[in-house]
């Protein structure tokens, strides 16, 4: 005997669909997510009567399927995740390791300067004068965020004394510096305008322990909310879209209740 009653868990797979070949890329996940939710649509159509004695009343009532939604609420801020939140693409991020000398950038009053190169090294950092001649002390005329490779001027030090005698020009320095290697995923975000998916949840009626395993052809997607980099709480990434019949098929989803 089936179960009377619904409380569901789950795991969602993704499997995202090239833009540029309409391709399945492969298979993601499992997923966790705290919700998975389809609904169905209709459409009534009513013809109303503008009779003398029968005004408002209905003559004929036709219902009309309309597209089926689909929310779902990822909760892992993974780089995954993250990319279909930002409509995005990944590409490969390698910076290799090297150093650079005598590298020319401009303070201006108030301002920090980008080197051309981040993650950088703490030793053997050195900033002057362009010419050279003038050595500035690190910590005590600049600092360096060397995360991002931003150069800066200790307010109150000789070099923005110097920076600020420059006028609106900015003052040239040189800068020699090693940088370490960085890999990793760029996420590029907001270059899809929408995002298709072929989705299945993998999921257990608690009410009865059996499976119930929900399968969505084609989702177009689109974020529902913001991503806020410094939420108090843990971000979730709410998802929303339509779901289309594709090819082949004769409806935009199913759901197996398996024995």
């Amino acid at each position: 005997m089936s179960a009377r009653g619904f409380i569901g868990a789950g795991d969602v797979w993704l499997n995202r669909i090239d833009p540029d070949t309409g391709l399945h890329v492969g298979w993601v996940g499992p997923l966790e997510a705290s919700k998975f939710a389809i609904k169905s649509n209709a459409e009534l159509k009513e013809l109303e009567s503008k009779g003398r004695d029968s005004y408002g009343q209905v003559i004929e009532s036709v219902p009309l399927q309309r597209p089926a939604e689909f929310s779902m609420t990822l909760r892992e801020a993974n780089k995954e995740n993250i990319t279909l939140m930002f409509m995005g693409e990944q590409s490969v991020l390698n910076q290799g390791s090297g150093s650079v000398t005598d590298e020319s950038i401009t303070l201006k009053a108030g301002y920090g300067s980008r080197l051309a190169f981040e993650n950088i090294a703490t030793a053997g950092f050195v900033l002057t004068s362009d010419p050279a001649g003038t050595t500035y002390v690190l910590n005590t005329d600049y600092t360096v965020n060397y995360r991002l490779g931003i150069v800066t001027a200790v307010p109150g030090s000789a070099l923005a004394t110097a920076v600020a005698g420059a006028g609106a020009g900015g003052l040239d320095l040189l800068v020699d510096y090693s940088y370490t290697a960085i890999t990793g995923t760029r996420v590029q975000g907001a270059v899809q305008p929408q995002l298709r998916a072929w989705i299945k949840f993998d999921g257990k009626n608690f009410a009865d322990g059996a499976p119930v395993i929900a399968e969505i052809h084609e989702a177009i997607l689109t974020p529902e909310a913001e991503f806020d980099f410094l939420a108090d709480d843990w971000n979730e990434l709410p998802l929303q879209g339509r779901l289309k019949t594709p090819t082949g098929k004769s409806e935009p989803f199913v759901v197996d209740f398996r024995a």
